[in-house]
C-alpha cells in the first residue's frame, strides 16, 4: 500500500471528435457500463519511468 505510484497518465474523454473512441470519463464509463475496445501493449522499455 505504501509503494503505490500514481500514474498520470490515463484514457480521457475524446470530446473534439464527431465519432470519439470514448465520450465520458472513465469514472462515467464504468459506472454505465459502456463498453468501448480494447487496446493493450508493450514496449521494451516498460516501466523505465518508475525505474529512473
Amino acid at each position: 500500500e505504501k509503494n503505490q505510484w500514481i500514474n498520470p497518465f490515463g484514457p480521457g474523454a475524446d470530446t473534439a471528435s464527431k465519432n470519439p473512441f470514448l465520450s465520458s470519463s472513465l469514472d462515467e464509463a464504468i459506472k454505465t457500463g459502456i463498453q468501448v475496445p480494447c487496446i493493450i501493449g508493450h514496449v521494451n522499455d516498460e516501466g523505465l519511468l518508475v525505474a529512473s
